[in-house]
């Protein structure tokens, strides 16, 4: 939510310049007519399985959290240092939003750290993609919903990368499995059927 105008915003123009400038950037302000998402993808920097691990009462001086990740330059691990905040319950993940390029020019130090919508499922892994939501305006705090899902028959079908993700094709697109002319097609009633074989026939 905006400040009000105080004395210091009405004497330097230039701090209510840079507050507009914050908010443009972080995506607060919407014109009549705009599409607001309320829900977005984001990819997967870290997942805490313990808790306190990316969030604490002691910042960056506490352990690190060693991570291991896939992706298109190969398997690597490194290390996440945890930011200074309230102690994030097991099951966070640390992630950037890829929706309309909200994070790119976050550093991986300051991306948003959220909380399990539904602690016990499923946890998701460094590398691949998550739905995101916030519970205030100003998007401080945030809860991870679910993984992003896609069609992953010929894969590990627990594990989605965004790198697979963005390597799909049209033809592997979920509508191409509904071709329109073959019998059994979710838009096939019937009516081209034999009567004899046309549930329906009775009916007209």
């Amino acid at each position: 939510m905006s400040l009000p105008l105080t004395n210091q915003k009405y004497r330097r123009p230039l701090v209510t310049f840079a507050d507009v400038l914050r908010k443009e950037a972080a995506g607060q302000y919407v014109e009549r007519g705009e599409y607001v998402p309320f829900m977005f993808r984001a990819y997967v920097y870290a997942v805490d399985t313990v808790g306190a691990m990316l969030e604490n009462d002691q910042g960056e001086t506490g352990p690190d959290l060693e991570q291991t990740v896939t992706d298109s330059q190969g398997t690597r691990s490194f290390n996440v240092k945890a930011a200074l905040g309230p102690p994030n319950p097991p099951d966070s993940v640390k992630a950037r939003i890829i929706t309309n390029n909200m994070d790119q020019f976050l550093d991986d130090d300051d991306l948003r750290v959220y909380w399990p919508m539904f602690p016990g499922l499923q946890n998701p892994s460094p590398g691949e993609l998550v739905y995101v939501v916030f519970e205030d305006s100003s998007m401080t705090h945030g809860l991870w919903v679910s993984k992003v899902p896609f069609d992953n028959r010929y894969d590990n079908p627990n594990l989605i990368l965004q790198r697979e993700v963005s390597e799909l094709s049209v033809s592997d697109s979920i509508a191409s499995s509904y071709p329109d002319d073959e019998p059994g097609d979710a838009a096939d009633t019937g009516a081209n059927l034999p009567a004899n074989q046309n549930p329906m026939a009775d009916l007209f």
